[in-house]
């Protein structure tokens, strides 16, 4: 019989894999920026090779039958261009420059480069100079991670966006600009879907003033396609100011064959504009939230102000608003941009709300759900401006004309959708909603009488905003639903109930306190004349190890000097170490004692057991001078714990140590002074206990009566 054998089946590489080796491939070699640049450079030699060799082989099977033609487009750069595929010469080439030999593999990258951009007039400036020789990685590392690299493929990878997929990752792994005065280097996907499904940018031209490394414009190229349409007849406009994010974008951009326009130069939108005196059909932004450092003297009067009012110096929100509105084609230009939620209602900027709202350039404002993006989590507001609210053909839709109307959307309990463990997305049947509730308020005749949802949409007038003192804030004009689900005649049965115990206990409490109040004045007296004593004198040392390994709780105690189920993980940690506290005794810490300005010790005065760390001193009174209780309320003094301060040494832990506590004197009263002091303490505690329980049952018994006057 032949013996049987079985074949192995090899492990099938994930593209996760792949791209955090290439990251670890680099790791401790080169500078974070010189990691990411590399990185990206590389991920942009393959792929545009690979879409050259893809279209060079459907030319070779176009004129498979023509091989004179053939000659002919195989080498014509027209054939190429007009797919958005670079058309590259061998010292370029990703499957020429992956064979040659590690020790001179940086030069051959950074040539590569260099004659690339001097080629390609559109990737001017988009690659680093002589990054790889300057980066000092030795010629075998980056063979190694071109090794990897190699290994992506659309051919192998089946991914819709593969390039999109590798860029994204890189671009948030590395993202070192991505805070709140740098702006966003990367809009959520679910954010940009929205923005195009309201402002529908499917032809004609598209602005972005701030555009990062290209993300909006990624998007929402890919979302036209998915709508079927040809992101080809988009025209895409950019500006961006940080001259590394400049040089990203272009990358970004060029690696997926998307045409664009990001002028010559990295530049500041606000002093230099790289498309002066152009308009666009579009405009999708996410500009920097509250950018601070954007102000030059030379913008004092500048004609992009005029009609509405200079913006404040010290945040930039309403200047990219009024520059996006100077870009907007005068009759039909519509923007979707976000910005942060204090833009709603600022007090610097009302005057130019004003003139906004009277204008009828806002069209829409649409607050956003938390957590929604990597670098902030507050919410934001999604505006839309538009130029023509009069009504008319757009589309295949009629618009009515909604002059005098804005409408307001409240997204925030809209958070329900989490991926990556805390990051809110909009679900594309969320997205469909939020666009019916648009059109539905920009075509149905009947939205113009009255449009609304409570707690999600309202249609409201100017001069309804006007009387609040132009406020932008959806809150103040959408309502509000009390949707209270309270049994009322249960609750007032069972607060009868509880008001009579309640009733019962403080009238115990009162009795107590009036026999314990006739000898008040005689305690005081009594505790005023009491020796001082060290309680050194009066307390022992016991330590009782769990030998017997008993599965008892584990505590702690913290800085109220109460014991606490602890909150160390004791996963594979033997107890029989630890300290067994018993009724009557105490724990003890001097640790921190100098810093916390806090003596931590607690006192167990029930029958049951448990453990503690073997790093706290237990004990108990012994002899008769003191009650446990009596020595235990003199440590909950914020004196005593001032005392501990005092006394603790200068360590860097600030220790009390068991000597120097010990040496603390505490009166002395008799112990019938003693006793009682400590019932009239436990009277005050029980007194304190009714009340707290009386305002739990002020907690459940206001929002009865609250909802039986709403709902009677």
């Amino acid at each position: 019989m032949a013996k049987k054998t079985t074949m192995k089946k090899a492990k099938e590489e994930v593209l996760e894999d792949i791209l955090f080796a290439c990251r670890d491939s680099l790791r401790g070699r080169a500078a974070l920026t010189d990691k990411r640049d590399m990185l990206l450079t590389l991920v942009f030699l393959k792929f545009i090779s690979e879409r050259y060799h893809d279209r060079r082989a459907e030319i070779e099977a176009e004129y498979a039958d023509r091989p004179e033609r053939l000659a002919v487009f195989i080498n014509r750069e027209q054939e190429y261009g007009r797919v958005g595929v670079f058309k590259l010469a061998p010292e370029y080439d990703w499957e020429q420059l992956k064979v040659v030999e590690p020790n001179r593999i940086a030069v051959a990258l950074d040539d590569a480069a260099s004659k690339l951009m001097e080629a390609q007039p559109r990737l001017r400036n988009a690659l680093p100079s002589a990054l790889f020789v300057n980066s000092g990685t030795e010629g075998n590392v980056i063979k190694q991670v071109m090794d990897e690299i190699d290994k992506i493929s659309h051919k192998k990878f089946k991914e819709k966006d593969l390039i999109g997929r590798v860029y994204e990752y890189f671009l948030q792994a590395f993202a070192i600009n991505a805070n709140k005065e740098d702006g966003e280097f990367y809009t959520p996907h679910s954010i940009v879907e929205l923005i195009a499904t309201l402002i529908e940018p499917f032809d004609g031209t598209l602005y972005d003033p701030c555009c990062g490394s290209g993300g909006m414009f990624v998007q929402c190229s890919r979302f036209v396609e998915q709508q079927g349409g040809n992101a080809l007849a988009v025209s895409t406009y950019g500006q961006e100011s940080d001259p590394t994010t400049y040089r990203l974008a272009k990358m970004n951009l060029a690696v997926r064959g998307i045409e664009y326009h990001l002028g010559d130069r990295h530049a500041s939108t606000f002093t230099d504009d790289m498309h002066k005196g152009m308009t666009f059909n579009y405009i999708m932004a996410n500009p920097p939230f509250n950018l601070k450092k954007w102000y030059d003297s030379k913008l004092d009067n500048d004609v992009r102000w005029k009609g509405y009012g200079r913006p404040p110096e010290s945040n930039a929100n309403y200047a990219w608003i009024l520059h996006m509105l100077s870009k907007l084609e005068p009759n039909n230009g519509r923007a979707g941009f976000l910005l942060a939620n204090g833009a709603l209602d600022d007090e610097d900027t009302i005057k130019i709300r004003e003139n906004l709202i009277k204008g009828d350039k806002i069209e829409a404002i649409i607050v956003l759900p938390r957590e929604m993006f990597y670098a902030t989590d507050i919410s934001v507001t999604l505006w839309i401006l538009n130029e023509n609210k009069r009504g008319g053909i757009q589309g295949s839709r009629k618009l009515r004309n909604r002059k005098g109307e804005i409408l307001f959307v409240d997204l925030r309990s809209w958070s329900e959708n989490i991926y990556e463990k805390k990051f809110v997305q909009l679900s594309s049947e969320q997205i469909a909603r939020i666009h019916k509730i648009y059109t539905d308020w920009q075509s149905l005749p009947e939205a113009a009488e009255k449009y609304e949802s409570p707690e999600l949409y309202r249609s409201v007038r100017i001069d309804e905003i006007e009387a609040n003192n132009w406020s932008l804030v959806p809150s103040r004009y959408i309502e509000f639903v009390d949707r209270a689900d309270i049994d009322t005649i249960s609750v007032f049965s069972s607060f009868r109930q509880d008001v009579k115990k309640l009733n019962q206990q403080l009238t115990d409490v009162a009795s107590e306190i009036s026999i314990l109040n006739s000898t008040l004045n005689s305690i005081l007296n009594s505790v005023s004349d009491a020796p001082f004593t060290e309680i050194g004198e009066s307390i022992e040392v016991v330590t009782h190890q769990n030998v017997l390994n008993e599965d008892l709780p584990v505590m702690g105690l913290n800085k109220d000097k109460v014991f606490m189920p602890t909150a160390a993980n004791l996963d594979g940690v033997k107890t029989t170490k630890y300290l067994i506290v018993g009724k009557d005794m105490f724990a003890f810490s001097g640790m921190q004692t100098g810093r916390d300005k806090c003596i931590r010790i607690a006192y167990n005065d029930s029958d049951t057991r448990f453990l503690i760390s073997p790093a706290y001193t237990t004990f108990k009174v012994i002899g008769d001078a003191f009650l446990p209780e009596y020595l235990y309320l003199w440590f909950q003094r914020k004196e005593s714990d001032r005392l501990g301060w005092f006394l603790s040494d200068s360590s860097v832990r600030s220790n009390l140590d068991w000597s120097r506590f010990i040496s603390i004197k505490v009166p002395k009263p008799s112990i019938e002074v003693q006793r009682a002091i400590v019932d009239i303490y436990r009277c005050a505690r029980k007194a304190r206990s009714i009340s707290e329980e009386a305002a739990q049952q002020l907690k459940s018994i206001c929002p009865a009566l609250m909802q039986h006057i709403i709902h009677p």
